[in-house]
């Protein structure tokens, strides 16, 4: 009886003692999940140099290099707007963790938020991640943007030529009287000739050629602007052209003399002038203002796709009923006036500024 009650104990002792050690196993893993840390980032930090044997330590850890990451994303502009994303809360149901290894935001499922004690109303994280800096930089004032000068606008034409017909020739006329007063037209060059177009431009020299001439001879356009090292050229065609094959012929010789003087010049820049209007009645055959009208907007289509300019100096001359203004013409047929020639001058210098204040910008913004 002796032996059963000590074989009884024993046996007791032993149930105890099974149960105890099971209970400090239970509490051991509650105060780990007590702590916060989310299995993934166990996973995540395992995966590192030195793997971590404790919730605690691993949440550290990842804390450290949340602050880390938020540190050197404030001294990065591009960099803010990730940190802002991983600093924000979650989508309701879940929190998330900004200091995963990898630099993604570690989400926790809101079944695993009861474990957390800072989620209790009123209490206070012994270690939370929103403590690192957000990452957001301090809103920096944006530098006032200067227009160009007068000497930059006028700049911007050096080794820039003028190509055309008549009309064009008769700006060169006008440039050559007020040069002078005008920096712009000092630094303008011009390649012009009577009857030239782009249909033309592909006949062979001859007595017969109208071919803008340089240093006493004719030479064909993309040669002549490879001889004067020009580095932009300002077209102007159409009056020329639309009869002898209409608005669609017109387009494809236009392209294709785009195409021969960049294969000459493959650095040259383009901008296509609007062919200007024509006076009211002087109309003929398909050289009409409707058939002009046409080949601008598919020159301009063309040169937004094709990233040429477009200088519109047409609209700017015509009257009321979209022919060429009176005051604007001097053969009442497509000729133009001093007054006309004027408004190519400041559509030249408006263009200018255009383009100045688009790079201005485009490198502010870049920088």
């Amino acid at each position: 009886m002796t032996h059963s009650k000590k074989s009884l104990k024993r046996t007791l002792f032993c149930t105890n003692l099974l149960f105890a050690s099971f209970a400090c196993h239970l509490s051991a893993f509650a105060g780990v999940a007590g702590r916060g840390v989310d299995p993934s980032v166990l996973e995540a930090n395992a995966s590192g140099p030195g793997a971590y044997t404790d919730g605690a330590s691993a949440l550290t850890a990842t804390t450290q290099s949340a602050a880390s990451a938020a540190g050197q994303a404030m001294n990065q502009t591009a960099g803010s707007q990730a940190m802002t994303a991983a600093t924000q809360p979650a989508a309701a149901g879940s929190t998330t963790n900004a200091s995963s290894v990898s630099g993604t935001p570690t989400t926790v499922p809101a079944s695993s938020q009861a474990v957390f004690p800072a989620a209790a109303a009123g209490s206070t994280p012994t270690t939370s991640v929103s403590s690192a800096p957000t990452g957001v930089p301090e809103t920096q004032p944006v530098q006032e943007l200067l227009p160009p000068t007068e000497d930059e606008i006028a700049n911007y034409f050096q080794g820039a030529y003028v190509t055309g017909d008549s009309v064009a020739y008769g700006f060169q006329l006008y440039a050559n009287r007020q040069k002078a007063g005008s920096a712009i037209l000092q630094n303008l060059g011009f390649l012009t000739r009577g009857s030239f177009s782009a249909h033309n431009a592909f006949m062979a020299i001859s007595k017969k050629s109208v071919h803008p001439t340089y240093q006493g001879a004719q030479h064909h356009i993309w040669d002549s602007l490879q001889l004067v090292g020009a580095k932009h050229v300002f077209m102007f065609f159409g009056l020329n052209d639309l009869n002898i094959g209409g608005v669609d012929s017109t387009v494809d010789y236009y392209v294709r003399l785009i195409n021969q003087i960049r294969a000459q010049n493959p650095d040259i820049a383009f901008t296509i002038i609007s062919t200007t209007p024509m006076y009211q009645g002087s109309e003929k055959g398909k050289l009409t203002n409707a058939n002009i009208d046409a080949l601008n907007a598919r020159m301009q289509a063309l040169c937004a796709e094709n990233g040429w300019g477009y200088l519109d100096i047409a609209s700017h001359l015509k009257a009321a009923n979209g022919t060429l203004a009176a005051q604007y013409c001097s053969d009442h047929y497509v000729h133009e006036t001093n007054a006309a020639y004027a408004i190519w001058l400041q559509c030249f210098h408006d263009y200018a500024q255009e383009k100045l204040i688009a790079e201005k910008l485009a490198a502010q913004t870049k920088a």
